[in-house]
């Protein structure tokens, strides 16, 4: 009978424990800005066009690229573009872009 007292309390001990840290990690968990999740998920995928000037009616497109994966940075939740080139100056090909850069500076084909 003590045995059976003795499981019965480790198991409510494990579950009680493994419900608090559940929801303790959605409550303390700090709000991500940038993209939406949904929004993030949709442009995964697609081919996108980096503008050259942002202030210019007809944009001069200087690179394409495909929005590779999702990703978060400091709080912020960015997309990750590979881009077909490598541009003058760039150490890389993959570009993290945040929402307002990319609303500044991308058009979606």
């Amino acid at each position: 009978m003590l045995n059976k007292m003795r499981f019965a309390a480790f198991v409510l001990t494990f579950v009680a424990g493994s419900l608090s840290s559940t929801f303790f990690s959605y409550v303390a968990q700090p709000a991500v800005k940038g993209f939406s999740r949904e929004e993030a998920q949709a442009k995964l995928g697609r081919r996108v066009k980096l503008k050259a000037d942002t202030l210019s009616i007809e944009p001069t497109i200087v690179n394409h690229g495909v929005v590779a994966y999702i990703d978060q940075y400091r709080g912020q939740r960015v997309l990750v573009i590979d881009w077909d080139e490598k541009l003058p100056g760039w150490k890389h090909r993959i570009t993290e872009i945040d929402r307002k850069t990319y609303q500044e500076t991308i058009l979606e084909e």
